[in-house]
């Protein structure tokens, strides 16, 4: 259980899957408080997970109890991944806590988001639906299960800002019609890779339970 080499992961989806992977899946998670010593813990499963309240609920191993202070930070490990991450108890007893969804989780696994790149001269496309109604077609730069990025003109760039969310209405990617998308980070393409006034927008798949 060691940080040598580990990923922090802070895309909101992508914890939600890893949690939901570890509750139905029953993988035994380890929980203590004190940083400066990890003999003091106890075993336990995730048993459940709350997206729509972003929290999750674990259970004591038989024969074990929660004896920790809930306004300090809670620590846990998984063998899923060799997953580690910190947060805060919000409600519980001795066999059973409820959990706040961490903010970031550290992870072995570095192909966790595997993206697919079609470049600056990409053929495949999505159609946005825009605060107004009308939809704009648009490329796509690159795609993973949780994200994409899109290239436009510089003449829609203003129609962008960071945590908008667009649904997707078309794609030449099938997959991704119907997400919900919402803008994580704007830029323009370095103008070394093209001579064009082209802009791009990175955006989290979402989805209505948080």
């Amino acid at each position: 259980m060691s940080n040598k080499d580990k990923v922090d992961i802070a895309n909101s989806h992508v914890i939600r899957k890893i949690l939901k992977d570890i509750s139905t899946q029953k993988y035994p998670v380890r929980v203590w408080q004190d940083i400066e010593s990890t003999n003091k813990f106890t075993d336990g499963f995730i048993v459940g997970y709350k997206g729509n309240e972003s929290k999750m609920i674990i259970k004591a191993k038989k024969g074990e109890k929660f004896f920790f202070d809930r306004e300090k930070d809670t620590y846990f490990h998984s063998t899923y991944k060799d997953l580690i991450f910190k947060t805060r108890i919000l409600n519980g007893d001795l066999y059973e806590m409820i959990l706040a969804k961490p903010i970031v989780v550290k992870i072995d696994d570095l192909r966790v988001d595997v993206r697919k790149n079609f470049g600056l001269n990409t053929y495949q496309t999505v159609t946005l639906i825009m605060k107004e109604g009308q939809e704009l077609k648009v490329n796509v730069m690159d795609v993973s299960e949780n994200g994409m990025c899109i290239l436009l003109a510089k003449r829609y760039f203003s129609l962008f800002s960071e945590h908008d969310v667009f649904v997707i209405s078309k794609s030449t990617l099938p997959q991704i019609v119907g997400k919900q998308a919402c803008v994580k980070n704007l830029g323009q393409v370095d103008k070394v890779l093209t001579t064009e006034n082209v802009y791009r927008i990175g955006f989290e798949f979402i989805d209505a339970t948080g």
